[in-house]
Protein backbone atom coordinates (compact mmCIF):
# COMPACT_ATOMS: atom_id res chain seq x y z
CA UNK A 1 0.00 0.00 0.00
CA UNK A 2 2.82 2.26 0.86
CA UNK A 3 4.71 1.79 -2.39
CA UNK A 4 1.45 2.35 -4.56
CA UNK A 5 0.39 5.57 -2.48
CA UNK A 6 4.42 6.49 -3.70
CA UNK A 7 3.83 5.87 -6.95
CA UNK A 8 0.80 7.99 -7.19
CA UNK A 9 2.10 10.94 -5.41
CA UNK A 10 5.17 10.62 -7.36
CA UNK A 11 2.73 10.71 -11.25
CA UNK A 12 0.92 13.70 -9.70
CA UNK A 13 3.89 15.33 -8.83
CA UNK A 14 5.49 14.64 -12.78
CA UNK A 15 1.59 15.83 -14.17
CA UNK A 16 1.72 18.87 -12.22
CA UNK A 17 4.96 19.42 -13.37
CA UNK A 18 4.06 19.06 -17.00
CA UNK A 19 0.75 21.23 -16.46
CA UNK A 20 2.85 23.91 -15.09
CA UNK A 21 5.21 23.90 -18.24
CA UNK A 22 2.55 23.89 -20.69
CA UNK A 23 0.84 26.65 -18.97
CA UNK A 24 4.17 28.71 -19.17
CA UNK A 25 4.80 27.74 -22.36
CA UNK A 26 1.01 29.19 -23.21
CA UNK A 27 1.47 32.23 -21.42
CA UNK A 28 4.58 32.84 -23.46
CA UNK A 29 2.49 32.23 -26.72
CA UNK A 30 0.22 34.59 -25.37
CA UNK A 31 2.92 37.50 -24.64
CA UNK A 32 4.00 37.12 -28.06
CA UNK A 33 1.06 37.38 -29.63
CA UNK A 34 -0.26 40.04 -27.71
CA UNK A 35 2.96 42.14 -28.58
CA UNK A 36 2.39 41.00 -32.83
CA UNK A 37 -1.33 41.99 -32.15
CA UNK A 38 0.36 45.40 -30.33
CA UNK A 39 2.18 45.66 -33.93
CA UNK A 40 0.08 45.24 -35.97
CA UNK A 41 -2.23 46.99 -34.28
CA UNK A 42 0.35 50.21 -34.29
CA UNK A 43 1.04 49.74 -38.23
CA UNK A 44 -3.16 49.75 -38.66
CA UNK A 45 -2.75 53.08 -37.32
CA UNK A 46 -0.28 54.53 -39.39
CA UNK A 47 -1.82 53.10 -42.47
CA UNK A 48 -4.62 54.85 -41.39
CA UNK A 49 -2.74 58.21 -41.13
CA UNK A 50 -1.50 57.98 -44.01
CA UNK A 51 -4.88 57.05 -46.17
CA UNK A 52 -6.28 59.88 -44.22
CA UNK A 53 -3.11 62.39 -45.10
CA UNK A 54 -3.70 60.82 -48.42
CA UNK A 55 -6.99 61.39 -48.88
CA UNK A 56 -6.53 65.26 -47.27
CA UNK A 57 -3.86 65.98 -50.13
CA UNK A 58 -5.93 64.29 -52.99
CA UNK A 59 -8.93 66.42 -51.47
CA UNK A 60 -6.87 69.20 -52.12
CA UNK A 61 -5.37 68.14 -55.34
CA UNK A 62 -9.39 68.02 -56.49
CA UNK A 63 -9.91 71.93 -54.90
CA UNK A 64 -6.96 73.22 -56.76
CA UNK A 65 -7.61 72.03 -59.96
CA UNK A 66 -11.22 72.88 -59.72
CA UNK A 67 -10.04 76.28 -58.76
CA UNK A 68 -7.49 76.37 -61.98
CA UNK A 69 -10.04 74.85 -64.09
CA UNK A 70 -12.74 78.07 -62.96
CA UNK A 71 -9.66 80.27 -63.83
CA UNK A 72 -9.01 79.23 -67.19
CA UNK A 73 -12.49 79.17 -68.30
CA UNK A 74 -12.53 82.59 -66.92
CA UNK A 75 -9.64 83.50 -68.71
CA UNK A 76 -11.01 82.16 -71.78
CA UNK A 77 -13.99 84.27 -71.38
CA UNK A 78 -12.12 86.61 -71.11
CA UNK A 79 -10.37 86.14 -74.24
CA UNK A 80 -13.18 85.66 -75.97
CA UNK A 81 -14.95 88.27 -75.21
CA UNK A 82 -11.49 90.42 -76.00
CA UNK A 83 -10.88 89.01 -79.27
CA UNK A 84 -14.51 89.72 -80.08
CA UNK A 85 -14.38 93.60 -78.75
CA UNK A 86 -11.01 93.62 -81.09
CA UNK A 87 -13.44 92.39 -84.34
CA UNK A 88 -15.86 94.81 -83.20
CA UNK A 89 -13.43 97.77 -83.28
CA UNK A 90 -11.94 96.17 -86.71
CA UNK A 91 -15.23 96.30 -88.10
CA UNK A 92 -16.35 99.60 -87.35
CA UNK A 93 -12.29 100.89 -88.52
CA UNK A 94 -13.07 98.77 -91.80
CA UNK A 95 -16.47 100.56 -92.16
CA UNK A 96 -14.82 103.87 -91.71
CA UNK A 97 -12.37 103.14 -94.16
CA UNK A 98 -15.42 101.77 -96.60
CA UNK A 99 -17.21 105.01 -96.11
CA UNK A 100 -13.87 107.10 -96.80
CA UNK A 101 -13.68 105.11 -99.76
CA UNK A 102 -17.38 105.79 -100.89
CA UNK A 103 -16.99 109.65 -100.48
CA UNK A 104 -13.80 109.61 -102.24
CA UNK A 105 -15.60 108.04 -105.02
CA UNK A 106 -15.28 109.96 -108.11
CA UNK A 107 -16.86 107.70 -111.26
CA UNK A 108 -20.52 107.76 -111.26
CA UNK A 109 -22.24 104.65 -109.76
CA UNK A 110 -23.37 101.80 -112.52
CA UNK A 111 -26.38 101.68 -111.07
CA UNK A 112 -29.56 103.87 -112.37
CA UNK A 113 -30.35 107.10 -110.21
CA UNK A 114 -33.99 106.36 -108.42
CA UNK A 115 -35.05 109.91 -109.69
CA UNK A 116 -34.16 108.21 -113.60
CA UNK A 117 -36.18 105.58 -115.50
CA UNK A 118 -33.91 103.05 -116.33
CA UNK A 119 -33.91 100.84 -119.46
CA UNK A 120 -30.85 98.47 -118.23
CA UNK A 121 -31.83 94.99 -116.96
CA UNK A 122 -30.01 93.78 -113.58
CA UNK A 123 -27.78 91.56 -115.77
CA UNK A 124 -26.23 95.00 -117.65
CA UNK A 125 -25.95 96.58 -114.19
CA UNK A 126 -23.71 94.09 -113.10
CA UNK A 127 -22.06 93.85 -116.31
CA UNK A 128 -21.17 97.48 -115.76
CA UNK A 129 -20.13 96.59 -112.25
CA UNK A 130 -17.85 94.07 -113.88
CA UNK A 131 -16.07 96.43 -116.13
CA UNK A 132 -15.31 98.89 -113.72
CA UNK A 133 -13.87 96.35 -111.38
CA UNK A 134 -12.27 93.95 -114.04
CA UNK A 135 -8.47 94.18 -114.18
CA UNK A 136 -6.70 96.09 -116.94
CA UNK A 137 -5.37 93.47 -118.91
CA UNK A 138 -7.95 91.71 -121.14
CA UNK A 139 -6.25 88.31 -120.99
CA UNK A 140 -6.90 88.05 -117.23
CA UNK A 141 -10.38 85.38 -116.97
CA UNK A 142 -11.07 85.72 -113.71
CA UNK A 143 -12.15 89.42 -113.37
CA UNK A 144 -13.80 91.02 -110.20
CA UNK A 145 -17.61 90.53 -112.06
CA UNK A 146 -17.02 86.72 -112.72
CA UNK A 147 -15.43 86.79 -108.86
CA UNK A 148 -18.33 88.28 -107.13
CA UNK A 149 -21.07 86.72 -109.07
CA UNK A 150 -19.80 83.20 -108.41
CA UNK A 151 -20.37 83.92 -104.52
CA UNK A 152 -23.57 85.15 -104.82
CA UNK A 153 -24.95 82.47 -106.70
CA UNK A 154 -23.22 79.96 -104.39
CA UNK A 155 -25.22 81.42 -101.71
CA UNK A 156 -28.11 82.86 -102.69
CA UNK A 157 -31.64 80.89 -103.86
CA UNK A 158 -32.32 77.95 -102.11
CA UNK A 159 -29.18 77.08 -101.52
CA UNK A 160 -28.18 74.71 -104.31
CA UNK A 161 -24.23 74.49 -105.35
CA UNK A 162 -23.81 76.67 -108.50
CA UNK A 163 -20.97 75.49 -110.69
CA UNK A 164 -19.37 78.30 -111.45
CA UNK A 165 -16.22 77.72 -109.71
CA UNK A 166 -12.42 78.21 -111.86
CA UNK A 167 -10.50 75.29 -110.28
CA UNK A 168 -7.42 77.07 -111.33
CA UNK A 169 -6.06 79.52 -109.81
CA UNK A 170 -2.77 79.75 -111.14
CA UNK A 171 -1.41 82.94 -112.53
CA UNK A 172 -1.08 83.81 -116.01
CA UNK A 173 2.86 84.17 -117.44
CA UNK A 174 2.38 88.04 -117.52
CA UNK A 175 0.98 88.32 -114.02
CA UNK A 176 2.74 89.73 -111.34
CA UNK A 177 3.17 88.63 -107.98
CA UNK A 178 3.75 89.76 -104.11
CA UNK A 179 5.66 93.17 -104.55
CA UNK A 180 7.85 94.66 -101.81
CA UNK A 181 5.00 97.25 -100.19
CA UNK A 182 6.36 100.70 -100.82
CA UNK A 183 3.69 102.56 -97.99
CA UNK A 184 0.99 101.46 -95.50
CA UNK A 185 -1.33 99.43 -96.89
CA UNK A 186 -4.58 100.79 -98.37
CA UNK A 187 -7.01 97.55 -98.16
CA UNK A 188 -6.58 94.86 -95.18
CA UNK A 189 -8.09 91.61 -95.31
CA UNK A 190 -8.38 88.83 -92.96
CA UNK A 191 -8.18 85.61 -93.87
CA UNK A 192 -8.53 82.06 -91.98
CA UNK A 193 -6.54 78.93 -92.18
CA UNK A 194 -8.48 75.70 -91.57
CA UNK A 195 -8.19 72.32 -91.99
CA UNK A 196 -8.02 69.43 -90.11
CA UNK A 197 -4.95 68.73 -87.79
CA UNK A 198 -1.36 68.32 -89.63
CA UNK A 199 -2.45 68.82 -92.97
CA UNK A 200 0.54 71.45 -93.24
CA UNK A 201 -1.78 75.33 -92.01
CA UNK A 202 1.31 76.67 -90.33
CA UNK A 203 3.67 75.28 -92.77
CA UNK A 204 1.77 77.17 -95.63
CA UNK A 205 1.66 80.43 -93.36
CA UNK A 206 5.39 79.96 -92.58
CA UNK A 207 5.88 79.87 -96.14
CA UNK A 208 3.79 82.92 -97.01
CA UNK A 209 4.69 85.23 -94.35
CA UNK A 210 8.61 83.57 -94.19
CA UNK A 211 9.25 82.12 -97.47
CA UNK A 212 10.61 78.89 -95.59
CA UNK A 213 9.82 75.63 -94.62
CA UNK A 214 10.24 74.31 -90.96
CA UNK A 215 9.68 70.77 -90.47
CA UNK A 216 9.51 70.61 -86.52
CA UNK A 217 6.20 73.24 -86.11
CA UNK A 218 4.48 72.09 -82.85
CA UNK A 219 0.72 71.79 -83.15
CA UNK A 220 -1.23 75.19 -83.17
CA UNK A 221 -3.08 75.49 -80.09
CA UNK A 222 -5.90 77.91 -80.31
CA UNK A 223 -5.18 80.27 -83.25
CA UNK A 224 -2.02 81.92 -84.36
CA UNK A 225 -1.62 85.30 -86.00
CA UNK A 226 0.88 86.18 -88.86
CA UNK A 227 0.61 89.25 -91.52
CA UNK A 228 1.61 89.25 -94.86
CA UNK A 229 2.63 92.77 -96.43
CA UNK A 230 2.61 93.47 -99.96
CA UNK A 231 1.90 95.01 -103.03
CA UNK A 232 -0.88 93.59 -105.59
CA UNK A 233 -2.46 94.96 -108.93
CA UNK A 234 -0.40 98.44 -107.66
CA UNK A 235 -1.83 98.23 -104.10
CA UNK A 236 -0.36 98.35 -100.77
CA UNK A 237 -2.17 95.25 -99.14
CA UNK A 238 -1.96 93.73 -95.96
CA UNK A 239 -3.10 90.21 -95.65
CA UNK A 240 -3.79 88.87 -91.80
CA UNK A 241 -3.52 85.16 -91.55
CA UNK A 242 -5.49 83.65 -88.97
CA UNK A 243 -3.97 80.01 -88.53
CA UNK A 244 -6.15 78.25 -86.48
CA UNK A 245 -6.14 74.53 -84.83
CA UNK A 246 -7.40 71.46 -86.59
CA UNK A 247 -8.40 69.41 -83.56
CA UNK A 248 -12.27 69.00 -82.63
CA UNK A 249 -11.78 70.77 -79.11
CA UNK A 250 -11.07 73.97 -80.50
CA UNK A 251 -13.45 73.68 -83.44
CA UNK A 252 -15.65 76.00 -81.41
CA UNK A 253 -13.37 78.76 -81.26
CA UNK A 254 -12.74 78.57 -85.06
CA UNK A 255 -15.71 79.26 -85.92
CA UNK A 256 -15.52 82.86 -84.13
CA UNK A 257 -13.03 83.80 -86.28
CA UNK A 258 -15.20 82.94 -89.78
CA UNK A 259 -17.77 85.49 -88.31
CA UNK A 260 -15.09 88.47 -88.83
CA UNK A 261 -13.31 86.86 -92.11
CA UNK A 262 -13.25 87.99 -95.21
CA UNK A 263 -11.87 84.86 -96.82
CA UNK A 264 -10.93 81.02 -95.90
CA UNK A 265 -8.02 78.57 -96.98
CA UNK A 266 -9.06 75.25 -96.69
CA UNK A 267 -6.27 73.26 -96.51
CA UNK A 268 -6.39 69.22 -97.18
CA UNK A 269 -3.50 66.49 -96.92
CA UNK A 270 -3.58 64.74 -100.60
CA UNK A 271 -1.75 62.12 -99.43
CA UNK A 272 -4.80 61.15 -97.01
CA UNK A 273 -7.96 60.76 -97.64
CA UNK A 274 -9.57 61.29 -94.91
CA UNK A 275 -8.79 65.12 -94.85
CA UNK A 276 -9.95 65.29 -98.37
CA UNK A 277 -13.22 63.93 -97.52
CA UNK A 278 -13.70 66.11 -94.63
CA UNK A 279 -13.48 69.48 -96.89
CA UNK A 280 -17.67 69.44 -97.46
CA UNK A 281 -18.00 69.87 -93.87
CA UNK A 282 -15.20 72.50 -93.31
CA UNK A 283 -16.99 74.36 -95.89
CA UNK A 284 -20.55 74.13 -94.45
CA UNK A 285 -19.18 74.84 -91.54
CA UNK A 286 -17.77 78.17 -92.74
CA UNK A 287 -20.82 78.86 -94.09
CA UNK A 288 -22.77 78.90 -91.06
CA UNK A 289 -20.60 80.68 -89.41
CA UNK A 290 -19.66 83.90 -91.75
CA UNK A 291 -21.97 87.17 -91.97
CA UNK A 292 -21.99 87.12 -95.75
CA UNK A 293 -20.61 84.84 -98.32
CA UNK A 294 -16.79 84.94 -98.60
CA UNK A 295 -14.46 83.66 -100.64
CA UNK A 296 -12.92 80.26 -99.96
CA UNK A 297 -9.51 78.87 -101.76
CA UNK A 298 -9.04 74.81 -101.31
CA UNK A 299 -5.54 73.67 -101.58
CA UNK A 300 -4.09 70.14 -101.54
CA UNK A 301 -1.38 70.36 -99.58
CA UNK A 302 1.93 68.13 -100.37
CA UNK A 303 1.63 67.54 -103.72
CA UNK A 304 5.57 67.36 -103.25
CA UNK A 305 5.24 63.57 -101.06
CA UNK A 306 2.45 62.90 -103.65
CA UNK A 307 5.05 62.97 -106.52
CA UNK A 308 7.21 60.35 -104.88
CA UNK A 309 4.46 57.64 -105.50
CA UNK A 310 3.78 58.20 -109.19
CA UNK A 311 4.71 55.25 -110.79
CA UNK A 312 4.04 53.19 -107.79
CA UNK A 313 0.92 52.72 -105.05
CA UNK A 314 -0.14 55.47 -103.60
CA UNK A 315 -2.93 54.29 -100.93
CA UNK A 316 -5.16 57.26 -99.48
CA UNK A 317 -3.79 59.94 -102.15
CA UNK A 318 -6.41 62.18 -103.55
CA UNK A 319 -5.67 62.94 -107.17
CA UNK A 320 -5.81 66.61 -108.59
CA UNK A 321 -8.55 65.61 -110.45
CA UNK A 322 -11.07 64.70 -106.85
CA UNK A 323 -9.94 68.34 -105.89
CA UNK A 324 -10.96 70.09 -108.90
CA UNK A 325 -14.33 68.23 -109.46
CA UNK A 326 -14.81 69.29 -105.77
CA UNK A 327 -14.06 72.69 -105.92
CA UNK A 328 -16.08 73.16 -109.15
CA UNK A 329 -19.20 71.23 -107.12
CA UNK A 330 -18.68 73.58 -104.03
CA UNK A 331 -18.47 76.47 -105.78
CA UNK A 332 -14.83 77.61 -104.63
CA UNK A 333 -11.22 78.06 -106.09
CA UNK A 334 -8.49 75.40 -105.67
CA UNK A 335 -4.82 75.56 -106.30
CA UNK A 336 -2.63 72.26 -105.46
CA UNK A 337 0.52 73.17 -103.65
CA UNK A 338 3.33 72.10 -101.25
CA UNK A 339 4.70 73.93 -98.44
CA UNK A 340 7.77 71.65 -98.62
CA UNK A 341 9.02 73.82 -101.99
CA UNK A 342 6.63 76.60 -102.34
CA UNK A 343 4.86 75.01 -105.29
CA UNK A 344 2.23 77.60 -105.67
CA UNK A 345 1.51 79.12 -102.27
CA UNK A 346 1.95 82.50 -103.36
CA UNK A 347 0.01 81.79 -106.62
CA UNK A 348 -3.22 80.58 -104.45
CA UNK A 349 -2.54 83.59 -101.70
CA UNK A 350 -2.41 86.04 -104.73
CA UNK A 351 -5.13 84.88 -106.43
CA UNK A 352 -7.58 84.71 -103.67
CA UNK A 353 -5.92 88.23 -102.69
CA UNK A 354 -7.23 89.25 -105.73
CA UNK A 355 -10.90 87.94 -105.28
CA UNK A 356 -10.94 89.71 -102.02
CA UNK A 357 -9.99 92.67 -104.11
CA UNK A 358 -12.84 92.66 -106.80
CA UNK A 359 -15.64 91.72 -104.04
CA UNK A 360 -14.41 94.30 -102.18
CA UNK A 361 -14.81 97.04 -105.35
CA UNK A 362 -18.03 95.24 -105.89
CA UNK A 363 -19.13 96.17 -102.43
CA UNK A 364 -17.89 99.68 -102.80
CA UNK A 365 -19.48 100.32 -105.93
CA UNK A 366 -22.94 98.81 -105.20
CA UNK A 367 -23.26 100.66 -101.65
CA UNK A 368 -21.34 103.71 -102.97
CA UNK A 369 -22.53 107.40 -102.85
CA UNK A 370 -23.20 109.23 -106.15
CA UNK A 371 -21.62 112.56 -106.68
CA UNK A 372 -22.87 114.49 -109.66
CA UNK A 373 -21.39 118.00 -110.02
CA UNK A 374 -24.74 120.63 -110.15
CA UNK A 375 -25.06 122.30 -113.26
CA UNK A 376 -25.65 125.43 -113.87
CA UNK A 377 -28.74 126.88 -114.52
CA UNK A 378 -29.35 128.58 -117.82
CA UNK A 379 -30.50 131.89 -117.32
CA UNK A 380 -33.42 133.18 -120.44
CA UNK A 381 -32.45 136.67 -121.93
Amino acid sequence: MVQIEVRSEQDLTSENQRLKSNLAESQLELAVIKSELLTVKSEFETKKEEMLSDNEAIMETAKQSENLRRQLQLLYDANKKLHDTNDSLREALDQRTLACKQLNLRTPSPLPSPREPSNHSIAEQKEAFGQTSACSTDEDADSGLSLAMRYEAYYSGDGETKDHSSSKPLLPSNSLGFGEADGPPERTFRIVMCGDASVGKSSIVTRIVKGVFRGNLPSTLGVDFQVKNGRVDDKNVAIQLWDTAGQERFRSLCKSYFRRADGAILVYDCTMEQTFLRVREWIDTIKESTLKPIPVMVCANKIDLRRKFEGGECRGCVSAQDGRSLASAMGVLFAECSALDGTNVEEALLALTRELMATEDVEVQSSGVILTQKKPSSSCC
